[in-house]
């Protein structure tokens, strides 16, 4: 089976790896030969170098000589929800999957084992694993990421449903492969101007729009973490701003869908988990971010309501905390914890 006969009538590769690339020359060649050595050989690799300062757009254009399946383009710096909205738009293939310039894939067999699953199963989403690498200690943890052990093929809402019901889990499109057609009938695209949490406001909604997902149970994925040039890893008010908004946004969106209570009640407590995660580290900014961060964080203590404790100690001491002492001192007395014992 040809990947046109896979995506409705879509005239291109069967896969297409979608890369921004934003000053990442230490780590680059190492993820886009991670793609080139795919057993697999039906995919395109469309690739933005979003105006780096380094040799990222040098490394870019050699693999573009190499192998014509990589599709380079350069832009002036436009950020990171920019540059994956054109990635989209560039792209051609059936199915679409995003891959992080500073982290590569383990496996060489992926994309087969992506392939394989789409024509045994029919899905629409394929998903994986992902091992942690720290990029400082070089110790690497395996993370299932919340994503169901490979067993069967799940509706988007029961998929969901199993990713959050014990608690936090991470939205990273990069463990997923999305069918095109339903990608582009969610009529979503990435918020321009986001600096972090830019999956947390779309990959939930693709989700639960899917009829037919599977699982790998396989760690494909490296994650690189720990890296203070990445956006995730410098700590900023626009980090502090974005994960704070995209809890808030995402409550009031979950709220309005028509799912079950429990299915509802367990992502808002998944979302509420971001705010509490970010909304502590206001008191660590500078007097001017302060200020401005605290009114944020004011302005969106209601979300605090939707904090479930998932069965752990910890967020369940955090709960009577903001019961005794309020919104504020409590988020105060843990950014003080954190700091002082790591707790």
């Amino acid at each position: 089976m040809g990947s046109e006969e896979i995506g409705s009538g879509i005239e291109g590769p069967m896969f297409s790896v979608l890369i921004p690339a934003y000053n990442v020359a230490e780590y680059l060649g190492e993820c886009l030969e991670s793609v080139l050595k795919q057993s697999y050989v039906d995919w395109e690799a469309v690739v933005i170098d979003d105006g780096s300062t380094d040799s990222t757009g040098q490394i870019c254009d050699r693999f573009a000589k190499k192998d014509i399946r990589f599709k380079v383009f350069h832009q002036k710096n436009q950020g990171i929800s920019v540059t994956r909205n054109r990635l989209i738009e560039l792209s051609k293939g059936a199915y679409i999957i995003f891959l992080d310039s500073d982290d590569y894939w383990i496996e060489k067999d992926l994309l087969q084992a992506v392939y394989n699953e789409i024509i045994k199963n029919k899905v629409e989403i394929v998903a994986w694993w992902a091992k942690l690498l720290d990029n400082e200690t070089k110790q690497v943890q395996n993370c299932q990421n919340c994503i169901p052990v490979a067993s069967e093929v799940l509706r988007g809402e029961e998929f969901v449903r199993q990713m959050t019901k014990n608690g936090l889990c991470r939205w990273w499109s990069f463990l997923y492969a999305f069918e095109r057609t339903l990608w582009d009938q969610c009529h979503i695209a990435y918020k321009e101007g986001r600096v972090i949490c830019e999956d947390a406001e779309v990959l939930y909604q693709v989700l639960l729009k899917a009829e037919r997902i599977c699982a790998l149970g396989n760690y494909f994925y490296c994650y690189r973490i720990g890296r203070e040039a990445s956006l995730t890893g410098q700590f900023r008010y626009s980090k502090l701003r974005d994960m704070m908004e995209v809890s808030a946004l995402n409550i009031q969106n979950v709220r309005k869908m028509e799912l079950s209570t429990d299915l509802k009640d367990d992502l808002c407590g998944n979302f509420a988990y971001m705010y509490m995660e970010s909304a502590p580290q206001v008191f660590g900014l500078g007097k001017k971010e302060r200020k401005e961060g605290e009114q944020m964080m004011l302005s969106y203590k209601w979300i605090v309501n939707y904090y479930k404790d998932f069965g752990s100690l910890k967020n369940r001491m955090k709960i009577i905390a903001y019961k005794i002492f309020g919104v504020r001192i409590s988020l105060w007395l843990i950014y003080i914890c954190q700091r002082i014992m790591g707790y």
